[in-house]
């Protein structure tokens, strides 16, 4: 099943360049959840240059590929329960 774009908008997609990965890595929020894979967010800032290349190389595949992992197109949404003062 192709989920990324068709031909006729495929200029959306260009291939990532390791610079701006690396970039994107080191302006994840400390605070942010960690996703279904479970790295913490400071675990990606710490190690971005380390872990750019081969993010890279993956986002590439993907995009050549024209395919996004089912596990990545799921997410899971919680519900935290916060009690409003006064009541």
């Amino acid at each position: 099943m192709n989920v990324l774009p068709n031909q006729a908008s495929e200029s959306v997609l260009q291939p990532c360049v390791v610079s701006d990965v690396i970039s994107y890595l080191t302006s994840v929020k400390q605070q942010t959840s960690t996703g279904l894979d479970g790295v913490p967010a400071c675990l990606l800032r710490a190690s971005a240059t380390l872990l750019a290349p081969f993010i890279t190389v993956l986002f590439n595949a993907i995009i050549s590929a024209k395919h996004l992992p089912m596990k990545w197109r799921t997410s899971y949404i919680v519900l935290i329960y916060r009690k409003v003062h006064g009541r």
